[in-house]
């Protein structure tokens, strides 16, 4: 199995798993799964994701668009604690 099986392999199961205890601790809120798979998804791709220099910068791209859209969920949230 190349590298890049096992990244994938690897990822689906944790986004599985993580899908499956949040669903049976019943939660319903869509910011939170957002966030573990997020979560899950950079732990992954840093350790296990096989990633030319070249297509690095595309990566990259990628998840800073997903931390930004983190980021609005967390500023929300804390507007939301803070009655603003």
């Amino acid at each position: 199995m190349n590298k890049l099986n096992a990244y994938i392999i690897v990822t689906t199961t944790l986004f599985l798993l993580s899908i499956l205890m949040l669903a049976y601790v019943g939660e319903t809120r869509l910011d939170v799964y957002y966030s573990v798979i997020l979560l899950f998804y950079l732990i992954s791709t840093e350790l296990l994701l096989p990633v030319k220099p070249r297509y690095r910068r595309r990566v990259a791209l990628i998840e800073a668009v997903l931390v930004a859209i983190f980021m609005v969920i967390v500023a929300r949230r804390v507007m939301e604690v803070l009655g603003l």
